[in-house]
């Protein structure tokens, strides 16, 4: 007997395959249920804060507010509307003037085009754009956009993220590096290999003392569910927030498979996800629970081209060489070509995507059309399905079970 089964990717795309019923298939789902109105959530949340006062009290006529959105914030368009309508209730609220500065060009058109919001995208080098802020603890530059800094009032609104994940930031990165120079996003990718969890615990730190010397101890954190939804949405002061938004991440995103697989089907879910910082998340879970010489499939309808980073892996240099210049590279692209670069050796990477297949060959992935998939699939007898694989992370119950990968 054969069971059908859905993998639904991008906008609205699914694949149906089946499956002999003696395959072991397991879906890593998130856990929860998404917001029916995740615009009100986010008013409320504002108008009710952790540690302080209904937000819109902050806000005095003249006042200049920038609300400033991460690029892994969901439904990103109904949460700036949230935002904007909770401080359009206060007493100044017909008397401030409100900017959106979104971390990518694509956010800030979606939330142009559908709210009529004067919106901005950061550019980190563009230095016409940045202000120098201060020194760091360790005597580092502290670069801002300079809108933040003009600012009179900033909402800064991120999305949590599994401890595990890749490229976990505390609350306050959703303002650094996010909104920072390319030199301090490079500081924050190189952080993934070199010190470990030490690593990262500097630039966390970095992280909160730049958002301390900016004078924002606010933040909004939302705690994404599957299809580009929203869970939770969090207000207050950064720690507050941190508190209570990351068990609601953990709960929601954390996975613990009892072993490894060899396939993994990872699906990138929602229309403004489908680049390749999205990729590189997805790849960074799928491959921790992939058996050696697994098949991984991505399910995406990315179209992005690959960017220097990226294309470094077609070139004709040996794998030191190749390692070393993906190292010194700070593009948006660095960590989904290092993630390729680290687990080509392993696995066999297989990308459903709306990219010219002659250029994902020579990323070294495999092109495959949907209808493929079910070929890949029967091959096996244990699969692990993983979608929103972007959001999700991977906590092993026995550090035995888990692969050398």
């Amino acid at each position: 007997m054969n069971t059908l089964h859905t993998v639904r990717y991008g906008q609205d795309r699914e694949i149906q395959f089946s499956l002999n019923d003696d395959c072991d298939l397991t879906q890593c789902r998130a856990s929860g249920n998404a917001l029916a109105d995740p615009s009100a959530a986010v008013t409320a949340a504002l108008e009710s804060p952790e540690g302080f006062p209904p937000f819109s009290s902050a806000c005095v006529p003249g006042d200049q507010v920038v609300i400033a959105v991460d690029d892994h914030v969901p439904c990103a368009v109904d949460v700036v509307n949230g935002a904007v309508r909770a401080l359009k209730s206060g007493p100044a609220g017909g008397e401030i003037q409100i900017r959106v500065l979104c971390a990518s060009q694509d956010t800030a058109t979606r939330i142009a085009e559908r709210l009529q919001l004067d919106t901005i995208a950061h550019d980190p080098d563009n230095r016409k754009e940045l202000t120098y802020l201060a020194a760091s603890k360790e005597g580092l530059p502290i670069y801002f956009n300079r809108l933040l800094h003009e600012a009179d009032v900033v909402v800064p609104i991120g999305a949590a993220q599994p401890l595990a994940s890749l490229g976990h930031h505390s609350a306050s990165g959703g303002l650094y590096p996010a909104f920072a120079d390319s030199a301090a996003r490079g500081r924050f990718q190189a952080a993934r290999d070199a010190d470990g969890e030490a690593g990262w615990k500097q630039r966390h730190d970095e992280a909160s003392e730049a958002a301390w010397l900016l004078g924002v101890q606010f933040a909004v954190q939302v705690v994404a569910g599957p299809d580009d939804t929203a869970m939770h949405v969090v207000a207050g002061d950064t720690e507050s927030v941190a508190r209570k938004s990351q068990p609601l991440c953990e709960q929601a995103w954390c996975f613990e498979p009892a072993t490894s697989a060899p396939l993994v089907i990872a699906a990138i879910d929602g229309e403004a996800v489908q680049t390749w910082d999205h990729f590189a998340r997805a790849l960074h879970t799928a491959r921790r629970i992939a058996d050696e010489d697994a098949d991984i499939v991505l399910c995406t309808t990315l179209a992005v081209p690959p960017g220097p980073a990226l294309r470094q892996l077609a070139s004709d240099l040996v794998d030191d060489e190749l390692e070393r210049e993906l190292r010194r590279r700070h593009t948006p692209d660095v960590l989904a070509a290092q993630l390729l670069f680290e687990t080509l050796p392993t696995a066999h990477v297989h990308l459903i995507s709306d990219l010219d297949p002659n250029v994902v060959e020579e990323l070294g992935m495999t092109p495959l059309e949907p209808g493929d998939l079910e070929r890949i699939a029967s091959r096996h007898g244990r699969c692990l399905m993983l979608p929103s694989a972007h959001r999700a992370a991977v906590r092993w119950l026995q550090a035995t079970d888990a692969p050398s990968a």
